[in-house]
């Protein structure tokens, strides 16, 4: 199913894996990193390419796992990093100057942000410090999460990502399913999962739960599915909720911070949370840096009380990211906006009408700079949906085959999901190539797709 072998030149990278093997599992650094028959390795990128270790040259539309939005090597932010190494350093370990700067500036732009802390290390470091406060200042030990919804690597969050459907519970009662080996079963009881935009489970068990839930975490837009929008009204439920029952609500805005929005998915969709978190484009995916903001009353334990620490904490070289790539940002933001969304609304509606065209049964899902294609014509608007439409395994083999076929016409996409992500350096005809490609994957593959 969906059987598409790779056809590059890949040589190289397979020397290199051999290499690899002799140091790290898989021959890879982290989950999700290794593809067969091996991966690719890569050596470079520039403005909206990237070229692996056999010189092949690819559209780039895995962004960094969405952390790129500027495109790779952008020239501002080159030479103020090169300033910062050169004049500064990259690392003092105590405060400076920039990170105040930065404080204010985040302050500005973002609704929720009283207050902010600039973590070291990437998301899931103030994920996990702002479920540590929320437990804290409401002295309850439960968290509620999304089925298909990704938080980080920590143990209260790593349920349910994308679970196989046979262990995930029934449609009106799911249950948390660990993603990982490890993580103890009095964790897994903290957890609970719901449907998102089912309003009618997120009152039951919210109501049902009430007196032992500290914070219920979600991505204002679910791009761990794909592209998935919290609708209005279940977002204003859940503020709603949170009011009623003293819960912290938090925003995983990794992902959604700056990508939509300069002031995040919480200023384009009109909900404001308790906490929210902040990372991937903060820096265009140039350091490793992330963002807890808040409410001043819910901001009052960090970071003392409840500890905000970490070694690489606010690191000069993180700092100067941030800084010049909210500049660039805020002084480009209408031309940015309307150059991605206008691409990304090109990649939707050029798809679907390859779909159309072709008669297959594909879906594209777009936000802004975000698109994803289902292998389904339904509507999603959570995992279940995703479930009901699609068989977990087919699905699996759809992503896998259509990601080389990409490849193999010299596109790069992420490993996992078919999911993009487009930057200020792609260009409409980028788009029409990955819809050319794309295309003749729909015929190639038709009878499968039917």
């Amino acid at each position: 199913m969906f059987d598409v072998t790779r056809t590059i030149n890949s040589s190289a990278s397979e020397a290199v894996y051999r290499e690899a093997l002799k140091h790290s599992s898989l021959g890879v650094q982290g989950a999700n990193k290794f593809t067969g028959p091996y991966p690719i390795y890569f050596t470079r990128g520039q403005k909206a390419r990237v070229w692996d270790a056999d010189d092949n040259e690819y559209i780039d539309i895995a962004s960094c796992l969405g952390s790129n939005i500027l495109g790779h090597a952008q020239p501002e932010l080159v030479a103020a990093l090169t300033a910062t190494l050169r004049d500064e350093g990259m690392f003092i370990g105590n405060p400076t100057v920039k990170e105040v700067e930065l404080a204010r500036v985040f302050c500005e732009i973002i609704p929720c942000a009283d207050e902010v802390y600039f973590t070291g290390g990437g998301g899931s470091d103030p994920i996990f410090f702002a479920i540590r406060g929320a437990k804290a200042l409401t002295g309850r030990r439960k968290i509620l999460k999304h089925e298909g919804s990704y938080h980080g690597w920590t143990d209260p969050v790593l349920m349910s990502v994308l679970p196989d459907p046979k262990l995930a519970g029934p449609a009106d009662a799911p249950v948390p399913v660990p993603d990982s080996l490890g993580i103890p079963q009095d964790v897994v009881d903290s957890t609970l999962v719901t449907t998102a935009n089912d309003e009618a489970m997120l009152e039951r068990v919210v109501t049902r739960h009430k007196d032992e839930i500290a914070a219920i975490i979600v991505e204002p837009i679910m791009h761990s599915m794909g592209v998935v929008p919290l609708k209005p009204g279940y977002l204003r439920l859940l503020r709603q909720l949170c009011d009623t029952h003293r819960i912290v609500l938090i925003f995983d805005e990794i992902l959604t911070g700056f990508r939509h929005h300069l002031g995040g998915a919480q200023a384009l969709l009109g909900v404001t949370p308790d906490l929210a978190i902040f990372g991937k484009a903060l820096t265009n995916g140039h350091a490793i840096m992330a963002a807890l903001a808040g409410r001043r009353e819910f901001m009052r334990l960090f970071p003392e009380k409840a500890k905000v620490t970490g070694t690489f904490i606010a690191s000069l070289f993180g700092v100067t990211a941030a800084l010049k790539t909210i500049e660039i940002l805020r002084r480009d933001s209408g031309a940015f906006y309307r150059h991605v969304y206008r691409l990304g609304d090109m990649a939707r509606e050029g798809l679907n009408q390859a779909a159309q065209d072709t008669g297959v049964n594909v879906r594209c899902h777009s936000l802004g700079s975000t698109w994803c294609l289902y292998p389904t014509t339904a509507e999603i608007h959570n995992y279940r949906d995703l479930l009901a439409s699609v068989d977990y395994d087919r699905a699996r083999a759809f992503a896998t085959g259509y990601r080389t076929w990409l490849l193999n016409h010299g596109i790069f996409s992420m490993q996992g999901r078919v999911r993009a992500h487009l930057t200020a350096a792609h260009t409409e005809a980028d788009i029409e190539r990955i819809i050319d490609v794309s295309r003749k994957f729909f015929m190639e593959f038709r009878s499968e797709l039917k």
